[in-house]
C-alpha cells in the first residue's frame, strides 16, 4: 500500500495545506475550463479546406475571412510594440523599486519586491497575449456564429469571455500562490523591520 508521510510542519498545519491544496485544485479547475473553451472555439470554422489545402470560405465570408486576418496581423504589431514599451518600464521601475525600497532580512527585501513586480508584470504581459489572442479568434467566430441566430454568435462570445475570465484569474492566482509559498519557505516577511 502507498503511504504519504507529512513533514511536521504539514503535520501541525493540515488547515493551511487543505487550503493550498483547494487553491491550486481551483486554479487547475480554472485553467481547464479555459483551455476546453478555446477548444471550443477554435473547432468552428470560418472556412473549409479542400483536398489541395486551398481555402474555401463558407457561405461567402470571404470579407470576413480578410477582415480576420487583418485583426490579427495588427493585434500582433500592436502586441510588439506593447511589449517593447512595457519592457523598458518593468526594467527602470524595477530598478527604482531595487534601489529605493528599504533593506530588510540581510538586504534581501529590495529584490523580493522587484521580484513580485516583475513576476506580476510579466503574469500581466502573458495574460494580455492570451486575451488578444482569444479575442480575435472568437471575433470572427462570433459572427459567422451569429449569422446563424443570434443565440449561437452569443454563445461563442461568452466562452471567449469565460476564457479570460477564468484562465487569466486562475494564472494570477496560481502566480500568486506560489510567489507566497516561495517567500514562506525562504522565510520572508513583510513586516520585518529594516535594519
Amino acid at each position: 500500500p502507498l503511504s504519504v508521510e507529512f513533514s511536521p510542519y504539514w503535520k501541525a498545519n493540515m488547515e493551511e495545506l487543505y487550503a493550498i491544496l483547494f487553491i491550486f485544485g481551483s486554479v487547475f479547475l480554472g485553467i481547464l475550463y479555459a483551455v476546453i473553451n478555446v477548444g471550443i472555439i477554435h473547432r468552428i470554422k470560418i472556412t473549409d479546406d479542400d483536398a489541395e489545402g486551398n481555402k474555401q470560405s463558407l457561405k461567402s465570408n470571404e470579407l470576413l475571412v480578410k477582415i480576420s486576418d487583418k485583426i490579427a496581423e495588427c493585434s500582433d504589431s500592436f502586441l510588439k510594440q506593447e511589449y517593447a514599451i512595457m519592457g523598458i518600464f518593468i526594467v527602470s521601475f524595477g530598478l527604482v523599486l531595487f534601489f529605493l525600497v528599504d533593506q530588510v532580512n540581510d538586504g534581501l527585501g529590495s529584490f523580493w519586491v522587484t521580484a513580485s513586480f516583475t513576476a506580476g508584470a510579466l503574469t500581466s504581459m502573458l495574460s494580455g497575449y492570451i486575451g488578444m489572442k482569444v479575442a480575435v479568434v472568437a471575433n470572427s467566430r462570433t459572427a459567422v456564429q451569429s449569422q446563424y441566430s443570434a443565440h449561437k454568435g452569443f454563445l461563442v462570445a461568452f466562452r471567449a469571455g469565460a476564457v479570460l475570465g477564468f484562465g487569466l484569474c486562475s494564472l494570477g492566482l496560481g502566480v500568486l500562490m506560489c510567489l507566497l509559498l516561495i517567500y514562506k519557505a525562504l522565510r520572508i516577511s513583510g513586516d520585518a523591520t529594516p535594519e
